[in-house]
């Protein structure tokens, strides 16, 4: 039975699941194949949806806009990604997935639903979907409800 302020935080509790599943993630399946989180996150964004500016994959990754453009330097470097110039506004890069991107990103999908799976265990079907619509809920209420499919600002 909860107790204290700290069991009945929701900052606290998102947080540290977050955390720990994270880095459970992390240490299983991206740092053994060398790849960072944000690495994971942009692949997995450009595998929903190609032609993202970096404003829009920066706010998606919680980076600032001049890191999310080294980390994309990196990754277009390994041949993960590839940028070009937005032909509507020349001030603007698109960012879109390449084939070598699509295989990591497709492999890491199914050992992250295995983990959530593993993670979630004790839940229903329904309470899973609850409580992740619950947490979407939260985001909006937060003014975070964005998605990719959502026009950039």
């Amino acid at each position: 039975m909860p107790k204290g302020f700290l069991d009945q935080s929701l900052h606290y509790l998102a947080a540290r699941v977050a955390h720990r599943i994270g880095r459970r993630y992390y240490h299983r399946h991206l740092k053994t194949r060398g790849i960072k989180a944000a690495e994971w996150w942009v692949l997995s964004l450009l595998e929903e949806r190609d032609d993202l500016t970096v404003s829009t994959i920066a706010s998606h990754i919680f980076y600032d806009q001049p890191t999310t453009g080294r980390l994309l330097d990196r990754m277009e470097k390994q041949g993960l990604i590839s940028r070009r110039p937005s032909p509507v506004d020349r001030r603007k890069t698109l960012v879109d997935i390449t084939r070598a991107g699509k295989r990591r990103v497709t492999k890491l999908q199914l050992l992250a639903t295995e983990d959530e799976r593993e993670a979630t265990r004790s839940f229903k079907k329904t309470e899973l979907e609850n409580l992740k619509a619950a947490l979407r809920l939260v985001l909006k209420d937060l003014g975070m409800e964005q998605t990719i499919d959502s026009p950039d600002s």
